[in-house]
C-alpha cells in the first residue's frame, strides 16, 4: 500500500444535540455513556465505519433527561466525519402527525428547530410530535439503549494505527436544568496492516474469452488469476482460496487449481456471466490456521476499462472486441435488470458503445438452419431448441418421446461425438455447451438414430440461427426493445470475435 506523509489539522463538527427523554420517578440516577471500538485492516477501498454510543442506567431509580450537549471532533481527516455524522435511534420513537411546523416555545418547537438546523439528523423526517417509546411513568432497575449512530468514513491510504472521534464537553440535564451527566468519550477504530501474504504471491490476471476445457476449445466468459504457491501452503490440507463474486462466497481448494509448469503458476479461473461484467471479484488465500493475506479484486469491466485506456496503441486489434464484449454485457444487464446504473459500456463513447448496436438494422451471413428429415420419422413428437447465455453460451435441445418409444433405442451424437440425453421431465435434454464468441455462427450438427429401423433425423444449428430467428420475430415490437439490443450485441460479439480469432 503507498504510504504518504502529510501533516494534517483535526477536523471538527460541532453538534449541539437537544434529546428529551422522560423516565419519571424519584431519585439520582448512575448514568454512564459508552462508545464502540473496531479494528479495521487497511484496504485500498473507503471503509464506512458506524459507531455506536450506549446510555446506561444503573440504579434502581430514574429520572427526567433533557439537553444532551457535546462537540465531536475526528483526530484525523484519514477517518473523515460526513457533513450528516449523527443518527438518532429508534430509542426514541419520534412520529410525524402533521406537515406544519411546531410551535417555537414548546418542546416539539424545539427538537424542530435543533433537527432543521445542525449537521444532525433523522433520517429524513420533519417533526411535530414527540413519543417516548415505552411506558412512562415507569421506574425501572436498569436500562441500557443505543442512544446515537456515529459514521465515519476511513480513507483508503490510512496508514496502520489508531483514530478516534471524540465527544468531549458531554453533557445531559434533567428537564429543571441540572446536570446529571458530566463527561467525554471516544470511539476508537485500529487500523492494522494486513498480512502481506500467507505464502501466496499473485502474479497477474487476465481475460479469457475462449475458455479452457480438456482440448482447449471451451466458451466461457471468465477472469483467470495466476499465483506462485508455497510450499507450506500447498501442504496444507486445509488452505483454499476464499472467492468473493456477486456477493456469494465460495471456498476453492488449492488442489482444484490448474498448474501452469512453464511460469511455475497455479491458475484459478473464474467465469463471469455477460450480465455480470461490472461485478467485483475479490481472492482471499487462506492457510489451515484462517489466516490470510492481502486480498485481490477485479472486474472484466476494470481489466477492459485500463486496456483501452493505457494499452490500446499497442493493441489496436483488440479494441473492436473489447467494445464489443462490452456492449454485450451492458446489454444483457438491461435486459435481465441486472446493476443498470453501472453499464459495462459506460466508459465507451455513444460512437463505440450503444450506436454500435442501434445503428445494426440486418443480420448477414448467418448459415440457416439445416435439416435432414423431420423429428416424426424417428417417433418424436416434438423438437424445440433454446439458448442460454450465462458464463458460456449453451445451445439445448428438447425433445419429447412418441408413444411407445424408448429412449434405449436412440443414439445421439454431436458432429459425430456421442452424447447422452438427460431426462428433464418428460423430455430428454442435449446440451451444446462452451460455444466460444468466435463459434457463435457456427453450425453444430445433431444427429439421432433410431437403432431399431436405422432411420436418422439430423438438424445443423448455431447460436446465431436462434438469435436471428428471435430478432425476425420481435423487432417490430418496442416492449422487446431491450432484447432486441441484446440479441444485436451477440451478433456484433461474435463478428468482433471471429475478426479478433482469426476464425
Amino acid at each position: 500500500m503507498k504510504k504518504q506523509l502529510f501533516l494534517f489539522l483535526p477536523i471538527m463538527i460541532i453538534c449541539s444535540l437537544s434529546l428529551f427523554l422522560a423516565i419519571n420517578a424519584q431519585g439520582v440516577p448512575t448514568v454512564t455513556v459508552t462508545a464502540s471500538q473496531t479494528t479495521l485492516e487497511q484496504s485500498e477501498k473507503a471503509q464506512v465505519i458506524e459507531f455506536t454510543v450506549t446510555l446506561s442506567n444503573k440504579s434502581p431509580v430514574a429520572r427526567d433527561i433533557a439537553g444532551v450537549d457535546f462537540t465531536l471532533v475526528s483526530d484525523s481527516p484519514y477517518l473523515r466525519l460526513d457533513t450528516q455524522a449523527l443518527e438518532l435511534t429508534d430509542a426514541f420513537a419520534y412520529e410525524t402527525q402533521s406537515g406544519g411546523t411546531p410551535q417555537a416555545d414548546t418542546l416539539e418547537g424545539y427538537l424542530y428547530q435543533e433537527l432543521s438546523t445542525s449537521a444532525v439528523t433523522y433520517k429524513d423526517a420533519k417533526f411535530t410530535a414527540l413519543k417516548v417509546k415505552g411506558t412512562s411513568p415507569a421506574a425501572v432497575p436498569y436500562t441500557e439503549f443505543m442512544l446515537i449512530r456515529i459514521k465515519a468514513t476511513l480513507s483508503p491510504d490510512a496508514p496502520a494505527g489508531e483514530y478516534t472521534v471524540t465527544a468531549s464537553d458531554f453533557t445531559a440535564a434533567d428537564v429543571k436544568g441540572d446536570t446529571v451527566i458530566t463527561d467525554s468519550f471516544s470511539c476508537t477504530v485500529n487500523v492494522v496492516e494486513p498480512a502481506v501474504s500467507v505464502g501466496e504471491t499473485f502474479t497477474t490476471y487476465y481475460l479469457t474469452l475462449q475458455g479452457k476445457t480438456i482440448d482447449g476449445q471451451g466458451g466461457d466468459i471468465g477472469i483467470h488469476l495466476k499465483m506462485q504457491l508455497s510450499d507450506q501452503l500447498l501442504d496444507d490440507e486445509d488452505a483454499y482460496i476464499n472467492v468473493n463474486y456477486n456477493n456469494t462466497d465460495s471456498q476453492v481448494p488449492l488442489t482444484d487449481l490448474d498448474y501452469d509448469s512453464a511460469s511455475d503458476t497455479y491458475i484459478l479461473t473464474t467465469p463471469i456471466k455477460a450480465a455480470h461484467m461490472t461485478k467485483p471479484v475479490t481472492v482471499t488465500v487462506y492457510n489451515g490456521k484462517g489466516e490470510h493475506g492481502s486480498s485481490l479484486t477485479y472486474s472484466i469491466k476494470g481489466y477492459c476499462d485500463v486496456i483501452l485506456e493505457h494499452y490500446a496503441d499497442y493493441y489496436p486489434q483488440l479494441v473492436p472486441m473489447l467494445h464489443a464484449m462490452l456492449n454485450y454485457g451492458a446489454a444483457a444487464q438491461s435486459y435481465f435488470d441486472v446493476d443498470t446504473d453501472t453499464l459495462a459500456n459506460s466508459s465507451l463513447t455513444a460512437e463505440d458503445g450503444w450506436d454500435k448496436i442501434n445503428n445494426l438494422t440486418a443480420m448477414t451471413g448467418i448459415e440457416p438452419t439445416v435439416f435432414n428429415g423431420q423429428f416424426e420419422d424417428v417417433g418424436f413428437t416434438n423438437h424445440t431448441i433454446s439458448l442460454i447465455l450465462n458464463a458460456e453460451t449453451m445451445i439445448e435441445h428438447y425433445i419429447t418421446l412418441g408413444s411407445g418409444e424408448n429412449i434405449e433405442n436412440y443414439e445421439f451424437k454431436v458432429d459425430g461425438k456421442a452424447v447422452s440425453p438427460v431426462d428433464y421431465g418428460g423430455r430428454y435434454r442435449l446440451v451444446i455447451d462452451r460455444i466460444p464468441a468466435s463459434k457463435l455462427h457456427n453450425g453444430y450438427t445433431l444427429s439421432v438414430k433410431r437403432i431399431s429401423d436405422g432411420k436418422v433425423y439430423e438438424v445443423t444449428y448455431s447460436a446465431l440461427n436462434y438469435v436471428e430467428a428471435a430478432y425476425e420475430i420481435y423487432k417490430d415490437y418496442p416492449d422487446y426493445a431491450k432484447l432486441c439490443d441484446l440479441l444485436k450485441s451477440i451478433y456484433l460479439y461474435n463478428d468482433a470475435a471471429r475478426t479478433y480469432f482469426g476464425k
